[in-house]
């Protein structure tokens, strides 16, 4: 979920057993220009942490699980707030303050950067109920060369200092929309081939069948049209062929905008 008003709404009328059941991953997006003018933050000397500040908030206040995952995929791998201490970091003690548990996420593309790489070797693991490896494009890239994909996820653990049996890890295969089934079911089942003797925690697959704006999905304002969840498929595709994986289904929060030429949802 990308932390919007209406998630942290929707999060608050969920029924406590169903929430007992998901681990909603929150991926913060970067504070907008269009926020920063707004006046609480234009006259601030801190608007990044106090923006952290605001979200950890938010979510603390409409998540009635027992935790989250936390994650700022879409900030520079060495993004700060204004004391100099990492973006990420200063969220989940932001988080923690709010009484939320976290698991902290950890992002296989992002580990390349040094800066990024020290901050989450430097996170405090010792009351998290367990940690998840983000894999995402070039994961999936380097599955093709297992001894590469091997040398990098055996170097995260290693860094954090985690077992594989106290960490999940998340298969993060983005926009699905131009991408044909067979395809997805290829990708995910190289990496999980790669993944099966580690022994981890669970794996989710996750990735969105939905376009960006409705009106990539229905052909006339007002209508409406079937959308084929090629990422729920993918899942039955690979509970069938892997039976004995810990498989976890991963959802995409809502995502798709309506735009002034389609109003109708999908």
């Amino acid at each position: 979920m990308k932390s919007l008003s209406s998630e942290y709404e929707a999060s608050k009328h969920v029924d406590a057993a169903h929430a007992a059941t998901i681990h909603p991953l929150f991926d913060v997006p970067i504070i907008s220009e269009n926020r920063q003018k707004a006046k609480k933050y234009r006259y601030s000397t801190t608007p990044v942490s106090d923006y952290l500040d605001e979200v950890a908030e938010s979510i603390g206040k409409s998540w009635k699980g027992e935790l989250v995952l936390a994650d700022a995929f879409n900030w520079a791998p060495d993004a700060t707030v204004e004391t100099g201490e990492h973006a990420l970091a200063y969220l989940h003690g932001s988080l923690k303050a709010q009484g939320v548990t976290v698991v902290p996420v950890f992002g296989y593309d992002r580990w390349d950067d040094p800066v990024y790489r020290v901050a989450m070797r430097g996170l405090d693991l010792s009351n998290a109920p367990y940690v998840c490896l983000r894999l995402e494009a070039s994961a999936i890239e380097d599955a093709a060369e297992p001894e590469v994909f091997h040398d990098r996820v055996g170097e995260m653990l290693e860094d954090i200092e985690a077992s594989p049996a106290h960490c999940a890890v998340l298969i993060d295969l983005g926009d699905l929309t131009s991408r044909s089934l067979m395809e997805i079911i290829g990708d995910a089942t190289r990496v999980l081939d790669l993944l099966s003797g580690y022994g981890f925690r669970y794996v989710a697959t996750a990735g969105s069948s939905m376009p960006k704006s409705i009106d990539l999905a229905v052909k006339k304002q007002d209508s409406s049209a079937p959308v084929v969840r090629k990422e729920m498929l993918l899942w039955q595709a690979l509970r069938t062929e892997l039976p004995g994986l810990p498989l976890v289904f991963g959802d995409y929060g809502g995502q798709t905008q309506p735009t002034s030429a389609t109003r109708a949802g999908v």
